[in-house]
């Protein structure tokens, strides 16, 4: 059963002073956040070890990272992938070793062709050696099937609204066209055959070379759909969403993460209405006709009524985008998150202390 860490209590670590008291021992953490815990948590002891961009460096990085592993209770890494398969794999060159592995944000994808399938088998046997999955969606079927995560090795922890202070400080407008947008796992086919026709104009924004043909699989592409390349900067996206009237995120249905989760909040919190596609995203997470609008994965017919609902019903509309940033607004900033991750990680230790 996956679990809300956000009350969790700072389990009680102790030790023997000098004096024959007893206090507790801050846990002694290597992670590759440099900020962890340095929110005045003194039973964190946090050690940054620094991100390689190189391969190589890479390596060794975690090499010695592995070597003094052995000095410390918890290994942490936030959404790095490579770096948590990595050192799971070098845990089992490691004997003797008592360090427990915690990651956060752990971004897979459902296996499709053969080596994909392969590669999933080995990432499996590698993530047996993760104590604990710190992730953003309730929903972990696809981690489990295709990864062997099992659900008591899963704690869900809400995210949290990207650059906050630029996001309070954006004057929203009820802008002229619909805004989507992403980099991965979008199903830019359905929007396009769901907004034909219809007398509204959609602005997908996206670093990435999307064109035309990506949209249309050889139709002719709508003429109410602008495709705007940015630079992927935060800044860029906040302008994009709060000069839109609202935000549709098709995601594709073979998404097993959270796709999605950081742009809904974004608009959300910039007081935007959202149209978002089923899926781990919104599962146990998002109310439907609450806080935002809900359509099953490739369904143009029923993400073209919504977006007719949406554009046409503006008493609707600003009801759920009031609620979206409600909710958005809860969830608070990176310190609230770092303030769960500490807790969760806490929580690993102490059970290893206790085992």
């Amino acid at each position: 059963m996956t679990v809300v860490m956000n009350d969790v209590r700072a389990p009680q670590r102790k030790g023997t002073t000098a004096t024959g008291t007893h206090q507790r021992v801050p846990c002694r953490v290597l992670s590759n956040l440099y900020s962890l815990g340095s929110e005045g948590n003194e039973h964190v002891n946090n050690h940054y070890i620094g991100t390689c961009r190189n391969g190589f460096e890479r390596f060794i990085r975690l090499l010695i990272t592995a070597i003094r592993s052995y000095s410390s209770d918890v290994v942490f890494f936030d959404c790095a992938s490579v770096e948590t398969l990595l050192f799971a794999l070098l845990k089992y060159l490691l004997p003797f070793n008592r360090c427990k592995l915690v990651t956060a944000d752990l971004v897979l994808r459902m296996p499709k062709t053969r080596m994909q399938r392969v590669a999933a088998r080995l990432k499996r046997l590698a993530l047996g050696r993760v104590q604990l999955f710190i992730l953003y969606h309730r929903d972990c079927n696809g981690y489990a099937e295709y990864y062997g995560i099992n659900p008591e090795r899963v704690i869900y922890v809400p995210f949290k609204v990207n650059a906050l202070e630029l996001v309070k400080a954006q004057i929203p407008a009820n802008g002229l066209y619909i805004f989507s947008g992403g980099v991965s796992l979008r199903d830019w086919h359905t929007l396009a055959q769901a907004v034909r026709g219809l007398d509204v104009k959609v602005v997908i924004v996206t670093p990435i070379k999307l064109t035309e043909t990506d949209l249309s699989s050889g139709e002719t592409t709508s003429s109410n759909i602008t495709i705007e390349h940015d630079d992927g900067s935060i800044s860029s996206w906040i302008q994009y969403i709060a000069e839109s009237k609202f935000v549709v995120l098709p995601i594709s249905a073979d998404s097993i993460a959270a796709s999605g989760i950081s742009t809904y909040l974004l608009a959300m919190a910039l007081r935007k209405c959202v149209i978002i596609t089923e899926g781990p995203a919104t599962k146990g997470i998002l109310l439907n006709h609450e806080n935002c609008v809900i359509v099953p994965p490739c369904d143009p017919d029923a993400l073209r009524m919504a977006i007719q609902l949406v554009d046409t019903h503006d008493e609707f509309r600003e009801r759920l985008a009031e609620a979206g940033y409600r909710y958005a607004m809860s969830l608070g900033d990176t310190n609230r998150l770092y303030r769960d991750f500490t807790s969760c990680i806490l929580t690993v230790a102490d059970a290893a202390e206790e085992g």
